[in-house]
């Protein structure tokens, strides 16, 4: 997750921690993924622990891609046009509970993301690798934004300038 132009979200609690509540299904054939992992990477790169006291766990609750099969056109387009093949739909979410037990604060916000892409037939594989990154690059991208904008939203006692 390239986060150097992206400033931190500076958190008033003494720790962060991240938790991973499911285990990634497989991934489509020839890509080599990690939801969580990337996940977990927005999180090492934007949450910062900078208060005295508190905790701060954004806990992953999805992070899947699903592979189904596109319907085959079997008319005469299918002889001069390359038909799509597979649907990928990549899906990411994760929740963050706030507490500061001395200052009697508890707070939540949640992240959804979804994304989706097709392969063509007889995809290279170097198209399902471009393919790959465009849904995981969008998918962080999204996942990011929902994120940041739901804390500055919904915890804004723990939020710091």
């Amino acid at each position: 997750f390239p986060s150097h132009d992206i400033p931190p979200i500076k958190l008033d609690v003494m720790q962060v921690t991240v938790a991973n509540e499911i285990q990634s299904p497989a991934a489509p054939p020839g890509v080599n993924p990690s939801l969580t992992d990337m996940v977990m990477a927005i999180a090492k790169a934007r949450l910062q622990a900078q208060g005295a006291e508190g905790t701060a766990q954004l806990t992953i609750k999805e992070a899947v891609v699903t592979e189904e099969q596109m319907p085959s056109d079997d008319g005469i387009s299918s002889w001069f046009e390359r038909g799509q093949d597979k649907r990928w739909q990549a899906k990411v979410a994760a929740d963050m509970t706030v507490g500061q037990p001395g200052k009697g604060y508890t707070g939540s916000a949640s992240a959804y993301a979804t994304r989706s892409t097709t392969i063509p037939e007889d995809a290279t594989p170097e198209e399902r690798q471009a393919a790959w990154s465009r849904i995981i690059n969008g998918l962080t991208q999204d996942l990011n934004a929902e994120l940041e904008k739901n804390i500055r939203t919904y915890l804004t006692p723990v939020v710091m300038p």
